[in-house]
């Protein structure tokens, strides 16, 4: 019988300890956390022999053969770390950490002190993974083509800064919930990547909901993850055909489309929880110190890949302004008035049917004041026409698109400090005269930015514009 510590006491703790119940081969000997209160509490449901508050005495006790880490993300590495060179197996909560360096130390800890470590990435235990792999493998639906995987849930705002999920350094919802996608798209995607796109909106610097695209080589992943809407799922599209799954956490089946046909295949399973751990005490019983199914491998990866998206909402450089200079260098007009205006107007209003919302849209004369073209959709107000007076503002005060003012402000040799999101953009003739200002209220996420360049573009015909790539809050 496998004893375990469990270091931590929270919701996940009792979610884990819940499981622990039901493997014949394991049984819970000791639990940590943070007070003698929190852990009686604790222990009434799920019973321990022993008690402690300090995680170390925990870790000291020799009856304890296996440690699940139940901690905040930002707390993963040190424990875990910890725990491996006090000889214990470790079965760590994901994210393994916060960074692709701290899951490579605790590998390396792994590796160094010959003991089983496992990033308990829920989903790849789960029978149905397994199956749709195994298939996938044998050809089902012919070469991956592209991953998108999506799990936003909304939290409560009375909740933001009262949970280790939105404060720094553990916070984020890429971290929480986009950890599954990534592991879903990594497991499929292989070699090299790059970011090509990301979204994102912060809240204190934490953020909120992401969604990023990126190229693998050989094809495309796409993971979107919130806390601020409801929207599960992923889709594997290959050769000649696709997967859809409900939920990438936990799936319990999956729907296989071929030739406009759909089969609906059903795998439950009796607890989440149970899969991971009987997984884990198999490795255990065999002696082995790394897993087939969730791999060292794999968590550096997802980690690595995780570090890239976040990168691409969180650091900017002098080469990305360039990127939005080139922006208004290219997009120029012979002549632009009324006419043109009301044309740029109806391109938008069309282009916004491929976002999930609507927009407002004012095209402004700078030459006297005139608004060229307005239109308020119906799930907008004039409310909106606050917000693109004040990224006028800015794109008049810094002579660049107003997006051009945020990425500014984040670039410390700038030495520019005023902050306005994307969604005004000057329109320029040849000659360089400010004739116009084309304002987007509506999308967030810096789309506001993108619909105007992908509208602008189109009028002008010209198809050589370079995307602006990194999230514009």
């Amino acid at each position: 019988m496998i004893k375990w510590g469990i270091i931590g006491a929270g919701n996940i703790a009792r979610r884990f300890a819940e499981g622990l119940l039901l493997d014949k081969d394991s049984v819970l000997y000791a639990a940590g956390g943070r007070s003698m209160e929190k852990l009686r509490k604790f222990t009434e449901s799920y019973p321990a022999e022993k008690l402690y508050t300090s995680f170390d005495e925990l870790l000291a006790d020799p009856q304890v053969y296996a440690v699940y880490i139940a901690l905040p993300h930002g707390m993963h590495c040190e424990w875990t770390c910890r725990a491996l060179e006090a000889g214990k197996a470790v079965l760590c909560e994901k994210p393994a950490a916060m960074s692709e360096a701290e899951v490579r130390k605790m590998t390396e800890t792994a590796a160094a002190n010959n003991v089983l470590f496992m990033e308990a990435m829920k989903c790849r235990f789960l029978p149905a993974y397994i199956q749709l792999k195994k298939e996938i493998g044998e050809g089902l639906i012919g070469e991956i083509k592209e991953v998108e995987a999506s799990f936003c849930f909304e939290m409560p705002k009375e909740a933001y800064g009262n949970t280790y999920h939105t404060r720094s350094p553990e916070g984020g919802a890429l971290a929480d919930t986009g950890c599954y996608c990534l592991s879903w798209i990594c497991d499929y995607l292989k070699g090299e990547y790059t970011v090509e796109k990301t979204y994102a909106n912060l809240w204190q610097n934490i953020e909120t909901y992401v969604q990023s695209s990126l190229r693998f080589e050989n094809g495309k992943g796409i993971v979107e993850a919130g806390f601020d809407r409801k929207k599960y799922g992923a889709v594997l599209r290959g050769e000649y055909g696709e997967v859809r799954l409900a939920n990438v956490q936990r799936p319990d089946g999956y729907i296989v489309v071929k030739d406009g046909i759909e089969k609906k295949i059903e795998i439950p399973y009796e607890n989440d929880f149970l899969c991971e751990i009987s997984h884990f005490t198999e490795l255990l019983k065999a002696g082995k110190k790394e897993s087939d199914l969730m791999p060292f491998a794999d968590s550096v990866r997802i980690a690595a890949v995780s570090d890239a998206v976040r990168r691409s909402f969180t650091e900017y450089d002098m080469a990305d302004l360039a990127v939005l200079e080139k922006q208004e260098e290219l997009l120029r007009y012979e002549t632009f008035g009324r006419k043109e205006a009301e044309e740029l107007g109806q391109i938008l209003v069309e282009t916004d049917h491929e976002y999930d919302r609507g927009i407002v849209v004012d095209i402004v004369s700078e030459e006297n004041g005139e608004v060229l073209f307005r239109q308020i959709m119906p799930d907008k107000s004039e409310k909106n026409l606050v917000y693109t007076e004040m990224k006028r503002k800015a794109m008049l005060k810094c002579g660049h698109s107003s997006v051009w003012s945020f990425v500014a402000s984040r670039i410390p040799e700038t030495g520019y400090t005023d902050v306005m999101s994307g969604g005004a953009f000057p329109i320029r003739l040849k000659d360089g005269t400010h004739t116009a200002s084309v304002l987007v209220s509506g999308l967030h996420e810096g789309k506001d930015h993108e619909i105007i360049i992908r509208a602008v573009s189109r009028q002008l015909g010209i198809d050589d514009v370079p995307v602006f790539r990194k999230a514009l809050i």
